[in-house]
């Protein structure tokens, strides 16, 4: 009776050692991808889910500029899912409900891209993936390859 006591509870120690390392998708994601992609990652590639968390979280500043700054650089679109393409030029948005998967983007591999959003003044910077890959890999206390 005591070796099933000692079998269960070990069970239950090591199910919630696994429990600790499942990743909670943010919602934002499911603007960009089904649930049943995101289902398949949760169960495939859990790190991919946790990167994707951040990438949503730090992946990007809004910033005020002057217009006279902002006349070159390109506009914001909506992503148009169907199409994977520019969807509508972005006239304002709203930085406490930002979600970055609703937005057509590039990240480059080591540049910075910046939006013009609308005629606000306000730019969409979109870190590069060495910046953000540099950033999350210190948040997981990682050393940096």
């Amino acid at each position: 009776m005591k070796r099933i006591s000692l079998i269960v509870g070990l069970c239950f120690a090591v199910g919630s050692l696994f429990a600790q390392d499942i990743v909670e998708p943010d919602s934002r994601m499911f603007a960009r991808y089904s649930e049943s992609r995101v289902s398949e990652l949760i169960q495939e590639n859990p790190a991919r889910i946790d990167w994707m968390n951040f990438e949503l979280e730090n992946g990007y500043e809004i910033i005020q500029m002057d217009e006279a700054k902002v006349q070159d650089l390109p506009f914001l679109y909506t992503l148009n899912l169907e199409e994977k393409a520019d969807g509508v030029m972005v006239q304002e948005i709203s930085e406490q409900s930002f979600n970055l998967y609703l937005y057509n983007f590039k990240r480059d591999q080591d540049k910075d891209n910046y939006y013009r959003i609308g005629y606000t003044g306000q730019v969409l910077k979109i870190q590069s993936k060495r910046t953000l890959v540099k950033q999350y890999n210190e948040s997981k206390h990682y050393e940096n390859l």
